[in-house]
């Protein structure tokens, strides 16, 4: 019962005091250690983490810039002697921001909070959550989708725009690194630009040129293209 952890300090008195605190939190495990940038960017694009503990000055990349860089991101507590990032910390969807030296204190109402905001205080529960759906950072905070809400993905150059039953969603990630995000069978590629939640699939059309269209049951009754690589994977989902 707790929240995989990280901490990412470049300092060895700082780092070794905060994997102190970790370690003597019930609800913490402590998953991984950085010490610069580049080496935290490496850890938290390998294994997904509930929370973070991340400095801001770091060699190679700043703790913003590490941030900047993920499509997702972990719930962040900076922790710093300047004051000055703060604001664009918090812009960046920071759950706190901790000044050095940290007393136990103090760390101790940033987990506090951290967990009133995070879906559950348990790992078991924590991957129930996300078994049933994924966060996304949006304007500085992190927003809950559910898988069941994803109508469908269409890929926009470097990112990929997740369609919901009640909004459009921008997401900064390429379309198949999302998909590996997203339970399988449940969405399916259907073509270079797109990809579905079958649930929402309602029948494949075939045009005169040969070439077929899927429609969604969505209000908007989508019509997709449907890319010929693609088809032979549909029609078996389909069963034809």
């Amino acid at each position: 019962m707790y929240l995989n952890t990280i901490v990412v300090e470049d300092e060895a008195p700082s780092r070794e005091l905060l994997i102190e605190y970790v370690i003597g939190e019930e609800q913490l495990n402590l998953g991984a250690v950085a010490r610069n940038g580049r080496e935290a960017l490496e850890k938290l694009k390998e294994n997904r983490y509930d929370l973070c503990f991340l400095d801001i000055n770091l060699p190679f990349l700043n703790g913003l810039q590490v941030i900047e860089q993920l499509d997702y991101v972990p719930y962040i507590i900076f922790t710093t002697v300047y004051k000055e990032y703060a604001v664009e910390a918090f812009e960046l969807g920071a759950v706190d921001y901790l000044l050095k030296p940290i007393s136990r204190e103090r760390f101790k109402k940033a987990v506090a909070k951290a967990a009133s905001l995070i879906p559950s205080l348990t790992a078991e529960d924590s991957d129930h959550s996300r078994s049933k759906g994924l966060f996304l950072q949006q304007k500085g905070s992190h927003q809950f989708v559910k898988f069941s809400d994803i109508i469908y993905l269409t890929a926009n150059n470097k990112s990929t725009i997740i369609h919901t039953l009640e909004q459009d969603l921008d997401c900064n990630a390429l379309i198949k690194d999302l998909l590996e995000r997203l339970p399988d069978p449940q969405f399916l590629r259907i073509h270079k630009k797109y990809a579905i939640n079958i649930d929402f699939l309602d029948r494949l059309d075939t045009q005169e040129n040969g070439k077929f269209l899927l429609v969604l049951k969505n209000d908007d009754e989508t019509v997709l293209p449907v890319g010929s690589t693609f088809l032979r994977n549909i029609r078996e989902d389909m069963g034809l």
